[in-house]
C-alpha cells in the first residue's frame, strides 16, 4: 500500500528501503509511525501519541520511502489479544 493511502493512520513498512547508492534501511519495519501527509516524493510523519521519542514533532522521509511497501498497522494487529 502507498503511504499516500495511509494518511492519518499508523503504518509500518513491509520491506526495507533502498537508497540510490545501494544502502539498505530497515527503519520503520518494527515500530509504527503516523503518516500525516504524503506525496510521490515525501512523507510527513509523527510518532504515535505516548511514544517516548518526539510524538509532537513532524519528520520527513525522502523519496526512497515513497513506494508501495507500507501496511496499515491497526489492520495488521486487529484481533490479536495479548
Amino acid at each position: 500500500m502507498k503511504a499516500i493511502d495511509l494518511i492519518g493512520r499508523k503504518a509500518i513498512r513491509t520491506t526495507h528501503a533502498t537508497y540510490a547508492h545501494g544502502m539498505i534501511s530497515r527503519s520503520f519495519m518494527e515500530e509504527p509511525i503516523v503518516i500525516r501527509n504524503a506525496t510521490d516524493t515525501h512523507i510527513v510523519y509523527t510518532y504515535p501519541e505516548g511514544d517516548i521519542c518526539c510524538s509532537d514533532k513532524l519528520h520527513v522521509l525522502s523519496y526512497e520511502y515513497c513506494d508501495e511497501n507500507w501496511i496499515d498497522y491497526d489492520e495488521l494487529i486487529a484481533g490479536i489479544e495479548l
